[in-house]
């Protein structure tokens, strides 16, 4: 199964690739529109007889009051081809004429943010694979993953490149199915729910992906505004499935996290999270506006920015399914995430000064004094910082790395012995609750056993409870612990 979704992975890698070099062969327009109420403006002109401020009257002899309606007429056309604009002076309130090569109105916020979420989610879709696509819900969310991978990285893809806009439908079609197909097995199926489920959200998908595709190839054959607006249809039925199946999973989750225990509810409670912050805001200030009033209330590259929260839940909630307790793994997330916030800080000191200082070799010492500063703030400050966050947040994990760091000062004085191998072994137990902790030469596993590889030992744990496994944050502390132990030449 490994194989076939590395497989899957690279595929959608080149598809990236090549969606990437076709943005950039694309045809950037001269000019920068901006919404004033139900009025298109000039944000900015490369075009000597358009100024700033003035007002599009048209495109092509039609009459546009929103960006978004303007966006779409310009997709549709061939790359570089003519559009005649007309415009109201805003200096001399008289209209003019004036015909460009025009490509697309996207702004490279918009860009970049599509390209963040298409590396994010291939980055969390090889995660399912390393952490094992054993399970079926796992299998339908390295689906999900990829499908809005593509799905980003070929949302600009011209009508008339039929190859890449062939796959953009196949891969946005399905998101709303594999979203569904994964809420509803997971953690467990529920027969025969579940499956009726599933088999009903990717039948829902396949049609939509049949008729939308027909709708395409219809408009690319005969290019009439009829057709046009035939796969402009499609396009909206496609969102109302996704605003469907988003409050469908909400639900989903919602009940499941009303009838599980206290433990899964800890769980489930990554993914309440994620769609409460990725879906919202993509639902109430992009999805329903553009259906209902043409237009979106907030730029697209905002609104993808609060929808990486959503892979980012799912596969926290996944890992703590599989594994367990997943600390340590949270309490370097927030690190990271705390210094990459104070290196935007810095970031924004520097253009500040680069903006009041004209000197360019004044310009590069500042740059190199703050870039000093900030490593040094990180290199000095990070295990206070850990162990800050780690007191604060995840006390019991923090608790158990207290007791081990104390042992191993312990330790750190006294001579390697048999005895004090057994006493070390007898000290682990009691911290974790193990039935047994021994060094086993053998390289047979058991279901209920636990092998920890160091260089040159293979240490096994099994629990008390053969029903409660060893969680990833206790097999983090005891393989520390051990190596600590090994570099010491204490075992």
């Amino acid at each position: 199964m490994k194989k076939v979704l590395y497989i899957v992975l690279f595929l959608v890698l080149g598809v990236s690739i090549i969606s990437i070099f076709n943005e950039m062969s694309m045809s950037y327009p001269n000019l920068e529109f901006y919404q004033d109420n139900d009025v298109i403006r000039v944000k900015s002109s490369r075009v000597e007889s358009v100024k700033k401020n003035d007002i599009l009257l048209s495109c092509d002899s039609i009459k546009f009051f929103n960006f978004y309606n303007l966006d779409q007429h310009i997709e549709k056309s061939p790359i570089k081809s003519l559009h005649e604009f007309e415009f109201l002076s805003s200096k001399t309130g008289k209209p003019y004429s004036v015909k460009l090569k025009y490509y697309r109105l996207t702004k490279n916020s918009v860009i970049f943010s599509l390209l963040l979420i298409d590396i994010v989610f291939l980055i969390m879709a090889y995660i399912i694979i390393a952490i094992g696509p054993e399970k079926l819900y796992t299998l339908f969310l390295f689906m999900f993953f990829i499908s809005v991978a593509v799905t980003a990285v070929t949302y600009r893809v011209c009508f008339y490149n039929k190859l890449l806009y062939s796959i953009f439908i196949f891969s946005t079609s399905f998101i709303a199915g594999f979203y569904l197909s994964f809420l509803v097995t997971f953690p467990k199926v529920r027969k025969p729910v579940s499956l009726i489920i599933v088999l009903t959200a990717l039948t829902l998908s396949f049609l939509n992906f049949i008729f939308w595709l027909k709708a395409y190839l219809n408009f690319i054959g005969y290019k009439t505004f009829s057709s046009y607006l035939n796969l402009f249809t499609m396009a909206k039925i496609n969102q109302g499935y996704d605003i469907f199946a988003i409050i469908t999973g909400i639900i989903i989750i919602s009940v499941k996290y009303y009838e599980t225990d206290n433990i899964n509810k800890k769980r489930l409670k990554w993914f309440i999270i994620g769609q409460i912050v990725g879906f919202i805001p993509f639902i109430f200030l992009f999805s329903l506006p553009l259906l209902l009033l043409g237009h979106e209330w907030v730029n697209l590259a905002v609104v993808m920015l609060f929808f990486m929260a959503v892979p980012i839940s799912f596969i926290l909630g996944v890992l703590k399914i599989k594994l367990g307790s997943i600390n340590f793994i949270l309490a370097r997330i927030l690190i990271i995430l705390l210094y990459f916030v104070i290196g935007v800080i810095f970031i924004m000191i520097g253009k500040t000064f680069g903006r009041i200082v004209n000197d360019v070799i004044i310009k590069e010492i500042i740059f190199l004094v703050l870039s000093g500063v900030y490593i040094a703030v990180v290199y000095f400050t990070y295990r206070t910082v850990m162990d800050y966050i780690l007191r604060l947040l995840f006390k019991e994990y923090y608790r158990k790395i207290t007791l081990v760091k104390r042992y191993i000062d312990l330790l750190k004085d006294r001579n390697k012995t048999e005895d004090l191998l057994e006493e070390v072994f007898k000290h682990l137990m009691k911290i974790f609750d193990l039935e047994y902790i021994n060094i086993k030469d053998t390289g047979i596993k058991y279901a209920d056993e636990y092998h920890i590889e160091l260089k040159n030992k293979k240490i096994v744990c099994f629990r008390k409870n053969k029903n409660e496994v060893i969680n990833l944050d206790e097999i983090y502390i005891i393989k520390s612990f051990l190596c600590s132990l090994e570099r010491n030449k204490i075992i």
